[in-house]
């Protein structure tokens, strides 16, 4: 047992200090599932943004597939083809786990060992005992740290979680205690926020912990409570997320006395709806970024990247083949720069024509050019002209004559208002002639200044 002289007794500042779990309502939940009751030690449930496998209850019989329980064998899915077997265990195999990039692999078996194993040459490159407890313990890779997170049971059957470095087994980077329970634990690994969360088979509870690349390594931040046992757990890829819940991982419950499987998301609190950067980095896709040639001839290479910023689920399911004629390329980083190949247009007509384009209709040329008003139709009609009145807004410089030449147009409205509809257009044509000659001889008033 490691000392823990380096364990941090002070309030760590995290943003997914406060992270929370919320479980579904019942109308959002799938009942009448007949879950499997065999007591077989997997999760018996799968999940992608478009469907939710489970593992049922059956009468007779179905198709079975015979394996080895001690080998890895890998395939090429694409031509059906065994490229290489690890025969590195000596008994039943009960976790396993790629990196990042898919250049190691982690197991965990029931001789108590933890393993790290180069898929490709089947060589064995760290081993050791991790736990030592007789039950089952579980091994995720934490991504591209360089991490093992592993949970098992002690030698006086208590639940521990241990933290390893792949280059360096023989001594744990953080090895502690959880509780005295009996359930066995599986831990799920989210590499964009780096949280791992630990649920215990028969538990009510999800644990989580957050990884850092300096002691102690693991820091606990909550834990979701419910009074239903877990029969196992399902997980959905990051792109099946909610955004703007700001859901960061959603978990498909299997209830152990219920026929239920009840999804339960794990939310950080923001009062915003909007897109969060800082919770949603480029996340893996479901395209493959190698081929299985290009990755069986050594070449490595970390998974296409997809942004989450579309403010809603990606419902991106089937993964899109790899061309041969395809490179390996980002092809993200592709998209991302694909603005700068794109040739501007630059529009060089005259203005006139602009404008007479984008005005396609009466009304919206006459707007454009401020023409007629119902006041000035009404002088032409009438025969009327005060377009020789002086312009006071030009020609004075002092706020009255301003208000002055409002007045006069005020007056003249009122005269045109007064004018009987009875009196003709030559009476009309004289009376306005008298009006303005009265207005222009009229003095203006003196400012202030003067």
């Amino acid at each position: 047992m490691p000392e823990h002289s380096n364990t941090f007794r002070g309030i760590r500042s995290s943003k997914f200090r406060h992270v929370f779990g919320r479980g579904s309502r019942k109308e959002n939940c799938y009942e009448n599932v007949l879950i499997t009751q065999k007591t077989h030690d997997t999760a018996a449930c799968a999940v992608n943004p478009k469907f939710v496998a489970i593992v049922v209850e059956v009468a007779g019989g179905g198709a079975f597939l015979v394996l080895p329980l001690d080998k890895i064998l890998v395939w090429d899915t694409r031509r059906a083809a065994l490229m290489q077997t690890i025969d590195l265990h000596s008994d039943v195999i009960y976790s396993l786990s790629l990196n990042r990039n898919g250049s190691r692999i982690a197991t965990t078996s029931r001789d108590k060992r933890l393993r790290v194993i180069d898929p490709l040459s089947g060589k064995l490159l760290q081993e050791t005992i991790c736990h030592e407890g007789s039950k089952a313990c579980k091994a995720v890779y934490c991504g591209d740290t360089g991490k093992v997170f592993t949970t098992g049971f002690s030698r006086f059957s208590d639940r521990q979680f241990g933290v390893w470095d792949e280059k360096n087994l023989n001594t744990p980077l953080r090895l502690d205690v959880i509780d005295s329970s009996s359930g066995i634990l599986t831990p799920f690994y989210d590499h964009d926020t780096k949280i791992v969360f630990v649920a215990g088979k028969g538990d009510g509870n999800i644990r989580y912990y957050e990884i850092t690349d300096s002691p102690p390594y693991c820091h606990f931040l909550n834990q979701y409570i419910s009074g239903e046992p877990q029969r196992g757990l399902g997980i959905m890829p990051k792109r099946g997320c909610k955004v703007s819940h700001c859901e960061i991982f959603r978990f498909y419950k299997l209830y152990a006395t219920k026929p239920i499987c009840e999804p339960i998301s794990m939310i950080v609190p923001r009062k915003s709806d909007q897109f969060q950067p800082d919770l949603y980095p480029d996340t893996a896709s479901p395209t493959p970024a190698l081929s299985a040639e290009e990755w069986f001839s050594g070449t490595t290479k970390g998974p296409v990247l997809m942004s989450m910023k579309t403010g809603m689920t990606i419902k991106t399911h089937r993964p899109l083949p790899l061309r041969p004629t395809e490179s390996s390329s980002d092809k993200n980083a592709d998209k991302k720069y694909a603005f700068l190949s794109m040739e501007t247009r630059a529009d060089y007509r005259p203005k006139e024509l602009s404008i007479r384009t984008q005005s396609s209709t009466d009304k919206d040329l006459k707007t454009s050019t401020n023409l007629d008003t119902k006041f000035q139709a009404l002088q032409k009609l009438w025969g009327c002209n005060v377009k020789n009145l002086p312009d006071n807004k030009e020609q004075s410089s002092t706020t009255s004559s301003g208000i002055e030449s409002e007045r006069a147009s005020t007056t003249t409205r009122n005269i045109i208002n007064k004018i009987s509809t009875r009196d003709s257009p030559n009476k009309l044509s004289q009376r306005m002639e008298e009006k303005e000659i009265e207005i222009l001889d009229k003095p203006s008033p003196k400012t202030e200044s003067e």
